[in-house]
């Protein structure tokens, strides 16, 4: 859980300022969750629409970046299962 102390407010979703830690990240993006949460109110629909979001965000980042950068470290290094 992102549990900084220092310059919490200036991480806030309306702050210009950019995460440059995993802790920052974690904190801007449960910041966002938590200003949904508030607004849309407390139901299982926003629970739903919040956990779809999250997933959808999770699938969408791991076929644009994680596979593309796998695969481009298999190359360069090798693969570690090695060939079946």
């Amino acid at each position: 859980m992102p549990y900084i102390k220092e310059n919490r407010d200036l991480l806030l979703p309306t702050s210009q300022e950019k995460a440059t830690c995993p802790g920052d990240l974690t904190y801007q993006l449960t910041m966002l969750v938590k200003d949904y949460w508030e607004r849309m109110g407390q139901s299982y629909d926003t629970i739903v629409e919040i956990l779809g979001a999250i997933e959808g965000l999770k699938l969408d980042f791991v076929q644009r970046r994680v596979i593309q950068y796998e695969a481009h470290k298999m190359q360069q290094n090798g693969d570690v299962w090695g060939t079946e």
